[in-house]
């Protein structure tokens, strides 16, 4: 007996109807700016939402969520079936679809993006590949995984999966995939240009004749430039000037239903003092007050230290929990950890440019103090915050934000582990833990596999290798005359259904 998943369009036009309750027009170029320029156009190691951002018009996934439902759809695997025993993947590719260089994409091409994807320099994916033995092509037309345990994350997995051509590696100058728009040009600090895929395979799209992508690092210089035209589209308003947009008759945007795109969090050193204690993390956490972060960000937030929501059947009643704050507590488990009259550190803070690092790092500091914590904050550039924690792993704290898929299993893969894991020394620290986040991929039983979940939430609540602050929800701005966009509860912004009413 086999699965067979066959994954329809149907489900994409339905949902996105109301975005197009006006007839598309062809053509034009979408202005757009954003906070900072992207480190790495490689779609296979990438660290934040300005580098996925960048490559995501060039190349596409091989499978993807509807926008609205966030259930998995096709892109460049049309479907796939699943053995019995769950440990081998058929996955049927595109037929028809080109590259920006003119050449057809066959099975070798997603075997290779896969074997990319696999790579431990791969954070974001290659964890949840874990269980992926063999990736071999049968055909042109066919890809076959073989398995060494079953998993149940695979499909939302093959979402950040980037199709490139077999053999590329000239990610940041010549850019190939098979994505809506061609890449022509990246100007470091000032923008990236793309054109219209006019060969592409999603018959009538894009609408928009090209993109072009503009640095401009001082949101309120964003919020001006749109007002007066000059922009069409903000990826990331600046919270303390929504209103102004909106009375300027500008649009703004968030993923429906309002959820939240990922959480503030802060990363900590583990293998670091004072944060070799896991006491002294939880104080921190205990410290943090939620709730002025919340009303500072004007409401662009929600209270939360679980990355599994309470609405959840899998989430732990009994697992530690921050939503409600403790100074006294913050203050004993100090004391017991060996600094009764406090502690110092220094957190690294994006500088972007953006409310929400300045302000969210100020919250940080003064509600920490009155626990008895002293933060230095050191503002950064994207890149330089990334390579202190990612790369060089010298730091104690990092202020940021995680974009996880709307799946519980990975709210709690990408808050702890991924990258996490790695940078926070907590792998060293608590092995047990990753071992029992892999192996819970395997459980078919939904009872069982939300057991898991919940033990997983109890020791990575006392853990606290990263603390969870609050759930982001980021609006978009842009013009009125800019239709047919619809936020990604991820944060991308994705155009290729986009079009100019002009």
């Amino acid at each position: 007996m086999r699965i067979v998943r066959t994954l329809t369009l149907a489900v994409v036009v339905a949902s996105l109807g109301l975005a197009f309750a006006q007839t598309p027009q062809q053509g034009g170029v979408l202005r757009v700016g954003s906070n900072a320029d992207p480190a790495t156009l490689n779609p296979y190691v990438f660290g934040n939402e300005f580098d996925r951002n960048a490559f995501r018009p060039i190349y596409d996934p091989l499978l993807d969520y509807d926008l609205t439902t966030y259930e998995v759809v096709p892109a460049l695997i049309e479907s796939f079936e699943i053995s019995a025993d769950g440990l081998t993947w058929t996955l049927n590719v595109r037929q028809g679809v080109s590259f920006h260089d003119g050449t057809s994409m066959t099975a070798d091409d997603v075997v290779w993006s896969i074997e990319q994807a696999l790579k431990p320099e791969a954070t974001r994916t290659a964890p949840l590949l874990s269980f992926v033995e063999t990736v071999t092509a049968a055909d042109d037309a066919t890809v076959i995984l073989s398995l060494s345990q079953p998993d149940q994350l695979l499909s939302h997995t093959m979402i950040d999966i980037r199709v490139t051509p077999s053999g590329s590696t000239d990610y940041n100058s010549n850019p190939i995939g098979t994505g809506p728009f061609k890449f022509v040009s990246w100007e470091p600090n000032r923008q990236l240009t793309y054109e219209r895929n006019d060969a592409y395979w999603s018959a009538g799209l894009p609408y928009l004749d090209g993109l072009e992508i503009r640095t401009v690092p001082d949101s309120s210089v964003l919020v001006i430039q749109l007002i007066n035209r000059e922009i069409d589209f903000i990826s990331s308003a600046p919270f303390g000037q929504i209103a102004q947009l909106v009375n300027a008759g500008m649009v703004t945007a968030v993923p429906p239903e309002g959820r939240a795109m990922g959480f503030y969090d802060i990363i900590l050193n583990t293998q670091r003092e004072p944060f070799d204690d896991p006491r002294v993390r939880q104080a921190l956490s205990y410290a943090l007050n939620r709730e002025a972060l919340v009303r500072s960000l004007f409401g662009y937030a929600t209270v939360q230290s679980n990355p599994i929501p309470r609405s959840s059947p899998a989430f732990a009643e009994d697992a530690p929990n921050y939503d409600v704050r403790d100074v006294e507590r913050a203050r004993e488990l100090l004391a017991e950890a060996g600094y009764p009259d406090g502690v110092e550190f220094e957190m690294f803070v994006h500088r972007t440019g953006a409310l929400e690092w300045d302000t969210g790092a100020q919250v940080i500091q003064q509600s920490a103090a009155e626990a008895g914590f002293t933060v230095n904050i050191r503002g950064v550039d994207i890149g330089t915050w990334v390579d202190f924690i990612f790369g060089q792993k010298e730091f104690q704290a990092g202020f940021s934000a995680k974009v996880p898929k709307p799946v519980e299993y990975d709210l709690i893969a990408h808050m702890f582990a991924k990258t996490v894991g790695d940078a926070s020394g907590y792998e060293i620290e608590n092995p047990e833990f990753y071992e029992l986040l892999t192996a819970a991929r395997s459980i078919a039983d939904q009872d069982e596999f939300e057991a898991a979940l919940m033990e997983l939430q109890r020791i990575a609540m006392a853990g606290l290798p990263d603390i969870l602050i609050a759930g982001r929800v980021i609006p978009a701005a842009h013009a009125p005359y800019v239709k047919g966009f619809i936020h990604q509860v991820q944060g991308s912004t994705i155009f290729n259904r986009v079009w100019l009413d002009q």
